[in-house]
């Protein structure tokens, strides 16, 4: 499954970068010897993210501390890199990690690079097979529209893309980290963050046994704060911790099926 970085910001704003490889060492930095280029004055060192495993690991090289997850990341220190969250090298440049499906258009027998720039979004591996497909699609416009019709609940966890899972993750753990200074709640918070980034770490690398025993911790982590069932209806308790409960228990009901027919 690739790792793309995205630079959200700064004079690089916009390139995109995708490691192929389940095993491959990325270097940024503005020395020509680095894998990608970066073109901001104010970076000063490189910044080197490792693929092992399938996890990913990001050291800071650069001269002075920065900024990682919106806490301070001191030079040579290590860190894994989460899905969502953010590397800020410099005042102006920062990088999204984003976990991205394989190329389902894409030749089996394709020598990918272990390391590309995506130089075009806009038109995929694929693009000459889609050509095709989509004059298909257009035959079979009535029966989409149809279908869309017909469609009862379009917002169903069936229905929902992992881009969508992934958006939901990002934004129950964003409104966590404003939980933080909560006399009540925010040790909850703090708890529960790390659990939910194995919990989608796990699901993303197919292991939902893992995943769904993350998942069911911070179910657990919660309630407990909560001291029963009722005070989620309370209203002192924070939007934050029930979306949190709410997107647990929602991935909880979608990875045990999976879970049990694995064992059985």
């Amino acid at each position: 499954m690739p790792i793309e970085i995205s630079i959200d910001a700064g004079p690089d704003a916009g390139r995109h970068f995708r490691i192929n490889s389940t095993s491959f060492e990325a270097r940024f930095g503005r020395q020509p010897g680095c894998h990608a280029v970066i073109n901001d004055p104010s970076w000063d060192g490189v910044i080197r993210i490792d693929v092992s495993q399938a996890r990913i690991r990001v050291t800071n090289e650069m001269k002075t501390p920065i900024y990682f997850d919106n806490e301070v990341f001191a030079p040579t220190e290590q860190k894994v890199w989460y899905e969502g969250m953010v590397l800020q090298p410099t005042a102006d440049t920062s990088l999204r990690l984003q976990v991205v499906p394989s190329d389902p258009d894409a030749d089996e027998d394709e020598d990918l690079q272990a390391f590309e720039e995506i130089v075009d979004r806009g038109t995929p591996k694929g693009e000459r097979k889609k050509q095709f497909q989509y004059g298909v699609i257009l035959l079979c416009v009535p029966l989409i529209v149809l279908l869309f019709f017909l469609a009862d609940s379009p917002d169903t966890d069936d229905d929902k893309s992992p881009e969508r899972v992934r958006e939901e993750y990002v934004r129950v753990r964003n409104t966590l980290r404003e939980t933080d200074s909560d006399p009540k709640y925010g040790n909850t918070s703090k708890a529960i963050r790390p659990l939910l980034d194995d919990a989608r770490y796990f699901e993303q690398w197919n292991r939902p046994a893992e995943a769904l025993d993350r998942y069911l911790k911070a179910r657990a982590e919660i309630q407990t704060s909560l001291g029963r069932p009722a005070p989620i209806l309370d209203i002192d308790v924070p939007d934050s911790i029930r979306d949190s409960l709410a997107f647990v228990s929602e991935r909880i009901v979608k990875l045990s099926p999976r879970v049990r027919y694995r064992r059985s």
